[in-house]
Order: C-alpha cells, then structure tokens, then sequence
C-alpha cells in the first residue's frame, strides 16, 4: 500500500480475475532528471518492484471508473471496507485492491445521485452478482 501512496491518480481493477493496477501518473519522488529522489531510503516495494508485466502504452484506460464516487464520506465507505476485509484475514494489499473494485461496483450499481451512506446498502447485491457470475 504504500508504494500506492507515493504516487497520485492510481486505479486498481479486475479483468477476467487478473488484478491490474494503473498509474496514471510518475511517482513524486522522481526528481528533475527522472530518477528516484529517496533511491537510498525508498520503499521496500519500490526496490523489489519489476516492470517485467506493465505496459506501456499511453492508451491504457480503466472503463470501469465511477465518477458519483465524489461525493462527502465515500472515502471513509472505502476505508471502512478496507477495514473490514483486513479484519476478514486479507493481506493489505488484497484488502486495498478488494476493497477499490468492491467500491466502485457499489457506486455504479446505484448511478447517479447516490449519497456515501447508499454505498453499503448496494454492498449485498453487488456480492450477490459477484457469486453468480453475472
């Protein structure tokens, strides 16, 4: 998780039950000639990281986005999913990534208009579509 914190406009997201992550920017630290301002003291992640699997195309694009997120207190719907999954017995980043796609799920089953206290409401029956393969 805290490699995603070091960097801004980050999307996490399932296609046919691959888990992707997406940066839609560089990482804050990068200083003026593009390399690792903090390389002495970086993060664990970021000194074992591989671009072995990324892409690298300026065509990537996250279709699955929610914009009705932007509203009061979804953020805290977020942490609290994520919470709740860490208390399940997932791994941060499994809880992080779970918690995203179950996030944005919730808010595009409800569209338009929903308020963040709609978005544990639609939490069953986004599960529910998730069990049947729908």
């Amino acid at each position: 998780i805290r490699w995603y914190m070091l960097h801004g406009s980050t999307s996490v997201f399932v296609d046919e039950d691959n888990w992707y992550l997406l940066v839609h920017n560089t990482c804050d630290k990068l200083d003026d000639s593009d390399r690792c301002g903090i390389y002495e003291t970086r993060p664990a992640i970021c000194r074992t990281y591989s671009t072995d699997h990324c892409e690298f195309d300026s065509d990537a694009c996250y279709d699955r986005a929610a914009p009705d997120l932007a509203t009061a207190g979804s953020g805290d719907v977020l942490a609290g999913l994520s919470l709740g999954l860490l208390a399940r017995g997932f791994a941060p980043e499994a809880a992080a990534t779970t918690a995203s796609w179950l996030h944005v799920e919730c808010a595009r089953a409800l569209g338009p208009g929903l308020i963040a206290e709609d978005l544990p409401e639609a939490l069953p029956g986004v599960l529910r579509r998730l069990e049947s393969g729908a």
